[in-house]
């Protein structure tokens, strides 16, 4: 099967007619709109900005998690020593 793909697909790119069309279609590109690059920036920007925030929400919960049950050890702790 791997033998068979550059046999079938040589002829197609060697034939200057499709070359000829491909070249049309790709010599020109237009410009982004300006509104849609500030708009699409914007959207990066503000789902990073989420992104971080879950982060830190995430962060500092687990931290919290650990100094709780580090306390609630240390009060077991002195409930025996009584």
């Amino acid at each position: 099967m791997a033998g068979l793909l550059p046999t079938l697909t040589f002829p197609v790119l060697a034939s200057p007619a499709i070359a000829d069309e491909l070249l049309e279609v790709t010599d020109y590109i237009e410009p982004a709109d300006p509104l849609t690059t500030v708009l699409f920036g914007t959207a990066v920007a503000l789902l990073g900005g989420i992104t971080l925030g879950v982060g830190y929400l995430s962060l500092s919960s687990w931290l919290d998690g650990k100094q709780e049950t580090e306390d609630l050890r240390r009060y077991k702790q002195g409930e025996r020593d009584r």
